[in-house]
C-alpha cells in the first residue's frame, strides 16, 4: 500500500480565512468519491508544490492532496 501524502507541512500558515474556504466547499485530504479527486480535477494545480501536493485555484494559499476531493470537483477537460 502506498504512503498516504501528507500536504500538512504546507498548509501550516493558513489563515482562518483560508480554513473557512476550505469548509465551505468540504474539502477532504482523502476523496469519499470513486473516482474523484484533486488529481483529476480541473482546478488542480500539480505544479505549483514541490513534491506529490499540488495547489487549487479555488484555495489563495496551501497545498491538497492530491487524492483529495471538495464538493467544487469538476472534470478536467480533455
Amino acid at each position: 500500500e502506498s504512503e498516504a501524502i501528507d500536504c500538512s507541512n504546507l498548509n501550516a500558515q493558513l489563515t482562518d480565512s483560508d480554513k473557512e474556504v476550505r469548509q465551505s466547499v468540504g474539502y477532504a485530504a482523502k476523496s469519499p468519491v470513486e473516482g474523484k479527486n484533486c488529481l483529476n480535477c480541473r482546478f488542480y494545480q500539480p505544479d505549483k508544490f514541490e513534491g506529490d501536493c499540488g495547489g487549487c485555484q479555488l484555495f489563495v494559499n496551501g497545498a491538497v492532496n492530491p487524492d483529495g476531493w471538495c464538493k467544487s470537483w469538476a472534470a478536467t477537460e480533455a
